[in-house]
């Protein structure tokens, strides 16, 4: 649900747009069951017949679905639609519709669903690829050999090479 800040934050936010409210339209035409009630059909369906008679099955026992929300009907028949997040969104579409929340609160609703499905899980999905490279052990560095010398050799490379930057115009200090 929608907290009483977010409600707030919310109407303070539709005040300044804005933005159409179809809040009654949404009551009015009572989408939810309907659709619901097709999308079970057609998930039975698929489990019985075969994939050429689904299709044609679906369009009769499915009606709505397949003349309302040709795209879903789509989808449904491809199995390319998460069903339990289909039925969490038509849970809100009945909220909407039965009066407790309105298309905007809804809206802040399907947002908080889509954050975790996609933003929650992204940032899961990278938390793990963190640990699992904190576990690969790195590569040594390779070690680079030096040659040992004197502190009277240094000093006259040291001196070698101030000469020859004082010479290019490098002052150093």
């Amino acid at each position: 649900m929608i907290t009483p800040q977010e409600r707030l934050d919310l109407k303070k936010m539709l005040k300044e747009s804005d933005a159409e409210d179809n809040t009654e339209y949404i009551r009015r035409v009572k989408h939810s069951v309907k659709i619901r009630d097709d999308i079970r059909v057609l998930d039975r369906l698929a489990k019985t017949v075969s994939k050429e008679d689904l299709e044609n099955q679906g369009k009769e026992k499915a009606r709505f679905l397949y003349e309302t929300y040709p795209d879903l009907f789509k989808r449904i028949l491809a199995d390319e639609l998460d069903l339990a997040i289909m039925s969490r969104l038509l849970a809100i579409l009945k909220l909407i519709e039965d009066g407790k929340v309105d298309q905007h609160e809804g809206s802040v609703m399907v947002g908080k669903i889509l954050k975790e499905l996609y933003l929650d899980s992204a940032v899961k999905k990278c938390r793990k690829l963190d640990e699992a490279q904190a576990e690969v052990e790195p590569e040594p560095e390779p070690k680079i050999e030096g040659k040992p010398i004197s502190w009277g050799q240094w000093s006259a490379l040291r001196s070698k090479i101030v000469h020859d930057l004082s010479s290019a115009g490098v002052s150093i200090k």
